[in-house]
């Protein structure tokens, strides 16, 4: 009755069935294990691995048998199911390049942008004042008109410097990161707006590939450009050195302080971040309000 109500089991299976029932016993306690189709209860073919052990009575336990099911898809379900996992996974690897590449073109943008603000605000508007003074020269003589634009002009060769310094920094491929990153902290420190302290590991420039030394250099300008336009710091401390089978980059300054909650949604930041995740690297941010700020940057060497 048990054999007919439960398992249904064909004129072959039935053999296979007492062949179980006889190990069970024979083993009490020991799991054993046969696979029934069923075919009487699952017409599409529905294989099941049966579990069985035999228990004799102890107490006021009854003697008895545990029987647990597991159904087992054929070959064709299991491709299914195999493809749909991969098209999953294709589509959140699609999903996450796309979010990389839209990163980094907001990042060229906005570069794009700051550049478009520093022609206007700053080279344009002294070129216009400049030729103003040249046009009021073409009828009269006047020295300090003189003295004012060849100020002028020199203020543009520094801006434009600056700016192509800023593009293309050229001393990364000439002479290195860490001497690059030396040329700019100078540059900051002549401005007299914040003191920089640099301390980096000489072995680092060996170990980086060009486009990480870029990316390094680039997360620093946008960092420090940070830091002098909203910390109030008097003291930025930059640190690069290798660690682990990566490199770190430490951008630490004395300011206000920020919610990394909230900073988080900046673009800056943001830019940074799909810079370092392009490189299969990281950014931390450790701040608090009132208590400054500090950046940990980690690419991998490899």
């Amino acid at each position: 009755m048990v054999e007919q109500d439960i398992f249904s089991p064909n004129s072959e299976e039935k053999v296979q069935l007492h062949q179980e029932i006889k190990k069970c016993m024979a083993l009490p306690g020991k799991s054993s294990s046969l696979v029934l189709r069923h075919t009487q209860l699952f017409p599409t073919y529905k294989p099941i691995r049966w579990e069985c052990t035999y228990f004799k009575a102890e107490g006021e336990r009854p003697e008895g048998f545990q029987w647990i099911g597991f159904v087992l898809y054929d070959r064709e379900e299991e491709d299914e199911e195999r493809k749909r996992l991969e098209t999953e996974l294709i589509k959140q690897e699609w999903n996450k390049q796309k979010m990389l590449a839209q990163a980094a073109v907001d990042a060229q943008e906005k570069e794009r942008a700051d550049i478009g603000k520093e022609l206007h605000d700053n080279i344009s508007q002294m070129l216009t004042s400049t030729k103003l003074f040249l046009d009021i020269l073409k009828t009269k003589t006047d020295e300090e008109l003189v003295d004012r634009s060849i100020k002028n002009i020199n203020a543009i060769i520094q801006e434009v410097r600056s700016l192509s310094r800023s593009l293309v920094p050229s001393s990364i491929s000439d002479l290195g990161l860490i001497a690059s990153m030396n040329d700019l902290f100078e540059n900051i420190r002549a401005a007299n707006v914040v003191e920089v302290e640099f301390y980096p590991d000489n072995e680092t420039d060996g170990l980086l590939s060009a486009n990480s030394k870029l990316t390094l250099y680039r997360i620093v300008q946008e960092q420090v450009n940070n830091i002098i336009k909203h910390a109030q710091a008097k003291q930025i401390f930059v640190e690069l050195f290798p660690e682990n089978g990566n490199i770190e980059l430490i951008i630490a300054d004395d300011g206000v302080g920020f919610d990394p909650q909230t900073i988080k949604k900046g673009m800056g930041l943001k830019n940074m971040r799909s810079r370092a995740e392009l490189l299969s690297g990281k950014i931390d941010i450790i701040s608090t309000p009132g208590k400054g700020s500090k950046i940990k940057v980690i690419l991998p060497i490899n």
